[in-house]
């Protein structure tokens, strides 16, 4: 292998991509010409660069025209389509280039002068076929590609072959995790991750893959955010603690230290160090590598500082900032960076609903747009989509149509049912604390305490402990002439606005007088919600 080959895949494992392009184009320029087989080796590397980089439809161009002349090229460039292509979403393809590598290993199967670079493609083979698999929700096809590979490395003494190597046993581990989060199985996530990031170890620092290194790191750093201490406890804090230390944070990895970052600051505040929490908020707020994750720290900080009362939302620069930063970002990535438009809607619902609408509506064109990223966890079992239900439905208190306060209420409780399910309890707490507050049923308020005992010195745990202070729901006598002309028109199906123009007030002292109606009736407000019941009921008792 020549020198530029070697300096080349040193860059790329260290996810310095830009210098690996360089290379790629000056060896395309000069000796490659000459030698078909530098010529292949280049072409190949600059499709794992694409693939990496997430530029799948430029992989797929570049290969549209290479014609390797060598076998284990061939299944090489298939390989990579097939892993294009699962990322694209595109998975009958898929299953038809790896068909296609499949079938020039088995035909190449006798070659033993490149026996490592065969064995190396045989097991990316079941690999990629497993995520693929994984990708299409056919969990048992992928754990039954993973067997195949396991097969072959327990039985590589008996043919002659070799076993997998640390990378690749690094790679088998992270699929692995990949599908017990798919089915719910958390503490099998989180040991299967942790045996990912731990096989990486014995792999040369010069052939360490420090991007998919980061991946499995922002995965399990997400475990640490989301999941119960229970599961992932401060022993695996440390080793997401440790390894961030390891890492070089190249410019091209500087997202997912930005996710890692966030996490272990999330997690602070969920142990009660509310303090240094916000500190590091603050760093990610001016550290952070684009204007959307520059929009996500400054939402976090200023959610953090208002529960923590440091700072109320409507008096807050984080969240006007977030806001002025929020018009011009281009919100093209994957759906999880976009939820932080919803999120901002929830904060502004209370006492700004013309921004809450705008962000809404942002978020709403923007929906369904792109596809979810292949790559983490949690963005394919349910749980993003969850954190995404729970923030639209805050967001929709600003919703003035007939039946939007029922459809927030069930929104919740899916939510609630998805994190309790899924073992995250703190947003469990948050969601049963929404719920209390809409429905004014002591019953949520007691489900939030249960669910966040794990998180005894939360700002979460402060919160239910302020509301349970409350006054108790009080009848319909308690309500003022003016909250019951505006509940019996909400309950004949007006919406905000059109009871604000027949009461001649502004939309705002509708929603803060609904507001009231809520907190005094309790859960008798959703009994009453129909106008011949509430009518009935105001007038028994006038």
């Amino acid at each position: 292998m020549s020198e530029a080959i070697k300096a080349i895949e040193r860059a790329f494992y260290a996810a310095r991509f830009g210098d690996a392009h360089e290379g790629i184009d000056r060896l395309l320029g000069g000796t490659a010409r000459r030698d078909r087989r530098l010529y292949e080796t280049a072409v190949l590397l600059r499709a794992r660069v694409l693939r990496y980089e997430g530029r799948c439809d430029e992989l797929l161009v570049e290969l549209e025209a290479f014609r390797p002349t060598f076998a284990l090229n061939a299944a090489e460039a298939s390989l990579l389509k097939a892993y294009a292509c699962t990322y694209l979403g595109r998975h009958d393809e898929s299953a038809r280039w790896s068909s296609a590598a499949r079938s020039v290993l088995d035909r190449c199967d006798h070659v033993r002068t490149r026996m490592d670079r065969w064995a190396a493609l045989r097991y990316e083979l079941w690999h990629a076929q497993s995520l693929d698999a994984w990708a299409a929700s056919r969990l048992d096809d992928a754990e039954s590609f993973l067997g195949m590979a396991e097969v072959a490395d327990k039985s590589a003494a008996l043919w002659h072959g070799r076993s997998m190597s640390a990378l690749e046993q690094s790679r088998h581990h992270h699929l692995r995790s990949l599908i017990h989060a798919r089915r719910g199985d958390h503490r099998s996530e989180v040991q299967q991750t942790c045996a990912a990031l731990d096989a990486f170890r014995k792999v040369h620092k010069e052939d360490r893959d420090t991007f998919l290194a980061a991946v499995i790191l922002v995965n399990l750093a997400v475990a640490v955010r989301e999941l119960a201490p229970c599961i992932a406890g401060p022993g695996v804090v440390r080793r997401v603690k440790d390894w961030y230390a390891a890492i070089d944070w190249v410019p091209a990895l500087a997202k997912k230290a930005y996710e890692v970052r966030l996490a272990l600051a999330i997690r602070l505040a969920l142990e009660g160090d509310s303090r240094e929490s916000l500190l590091e908020m603050n760093r990610l707020v001016h550290e952070a590598p684009d204007a959307e994750r520059r929009v996500d720290a400054l939402v976090h900080k200023a959610m953090l500082s208002a529960n923590l009362e440091v700072r109320p939302l409507a008096a807050s620069p984080d969240l006007d900032l977030a806001h002025e930063l929020a018009q011009g970002a281009s919100w093209q990535s994957a759906s999880d960076e976009r939820n932080t438009l919803v999120q901002i809607a929830g904060l502004y619902a209370d006492f700004d609903p013309a921004r809450a609408r705008q962000h809404l509506a942002r978020y709403r064109e923007l929906q369904g747009r792109h596809a979810l990223s292949a790559v983490y966890h949690a963005a394919s079992d349910g749980r993003a989509a969850a954190i995404e239900k729970y923030a639209e439905a805050l967001a929709a208190s600003v919703d003035d149509a007939p039946g939007s306060g029922r459809r927030r209420v069930q929104m919740l409780k899916e939510a609630f049912d998805t994190f309790e399910g899924r073992s995250m309890a703190w947003r469990a707490g948050l969601a049963a604390l929404a719920l209390a507050r809409l429905t004014v049923d002591p019953a949520w308020l007691q489900r939030a305490l249960e669910v966040v005992r794990d998180y005894p010195r939360s700002w979460i745990a402060r919160n239910i402990a302020a509301l349970r202070c409350e006054p108790p729901a009080e009848g319909v006598d308690a309500l003022t002439a003016t909250q019951r002309q505006a509940a019996l028109l909400r309950a004949e199906g007006l919406s905000y606005t059109a009871i604000a123009e027949r009461l001649g007030v502004g939309r705002d002292a509708v929603n803060k007088r609904l507001q009231e109606v809520r907190r005094r009736l309790g859960p008798r407000y959703w009994e009453w919600s129909s106008a011949p019941k509430l009518s009935s009921a105001i007038a028994s008792d006038a």
